[in-house]
């Protein structure tokens, strides 16, 4: 008959689980950084968009008033 005797040292099992968590939460902070960088690159896309209808609006808002003003100068 064998008999098998288990010997733990807990402060060598709690430093290995905090490093165990260490990892994970080094892990997840790697996504979010993704995660954010993505949503950066889609943020400064939208910006970008806006930005090109804000000088479409310009430029019809200057085009109506130079119609406006055509006309009314030659009075049709």
């Amino acid at each position: 008959m064998k008999i098998a005797i288990l010997v733990v040292d807990f402060n060598e099992l709690a430093r290995f689980t905090l490093f165990l968590q260490t990892e994970d939460i080094f892990s997840h902070l790697d996504s979010l950084k993704a995660k954010r960088s993505g949503i950066l690159e889609t943020l400064t896309a939208i910006k970008q968009k806006i930005m090109e209808v804000e000088s479409q609006q310009t430029e019809a808002v200057r085009e109506v008033g130079s119609s406006r003003l055509y006309a009314f100068i030659s009075g049709a």
